[in-house]
């Protein structure tokens, strides 16, 4: 759901045709369905250490009608040769990388914007879970890539209003940060 407001504050014509989306540690695939639909992007692989989450990713993308097929592996290792028409997309999912991973896949989108692929990198607005977010803003800034922060109003169910009471949440405004381009 933060997905589908963030594109819509992002907005589809960013991106173009895609055609390819690889959902870069897609977990249960949320992200990559939310993106895959507004972008109405036939090709999508999720990708994903996780062999459970690799299978939630299989039946989000399945229930969202998102053809789709899935692969086990680690990041950078398993980021695909970059091409025009793809959209890489990080999905709350850089955030959980170590730093030296981290650093490589940085290096690896800089190499693929290059090609023509395009970025769309979602993570939380809590700066101290991103501390590095100003360093990539910085080196993608220059190639064309632009960031948001996006917030969009909800209105809960009461059921889970309660829970959230309950828990000492607030999901009344849902947000992420992005980087887009």
């Amino acid at each position: 759901l933060t997905a589908l407001h963030a594109m819509e504050r992002i907005g589809s014509a960013r991106f173009g045709t895609i055609r390819r989306l690889v959902d870069v540690g897609c977990g249960t695939g949320a992200s990559g369905s939310a993106v895959a639909m507004t972008l109405g992007c036939g090709d999508v692989t999720g990708i994903d250490r996780s062999g459970f989450a690799l299978s939630e990713a299989r039946h989000t993308y399945s229930a969202f009608g998102v053809l789709a097929r899935t692969r086990r592996g680690r990041v950078p290792d398993l980021l695909p040769r970059a091409e025009a028409g793809d959209l890489w997309l990080f999905g709350w999912s850089a955030n959980e990388m170590d730093e030296r991973a981290r650093d490589a896949v940085l290096e690896r989108i800089v190499r693929a914007i290059g090609f023509g692929t395009r970025i769309l990198i979602f993570e939380p607005l809590a700066g101290s879970i991103v501390p590095w977010w100003p360093a990539w803003r910085a080196a993608l800034a220059p190639l064309g890539v632009a960031d948001y922060e996006c917030k969009a109003p909800v209105a809960l169910p009461e059921w889970i209003a309660r829970l959230d009471s309950a828990s000492g949440l607030d999901h009344r405004v849902l947000g992420a940060r992005a980087l887009a381009g």
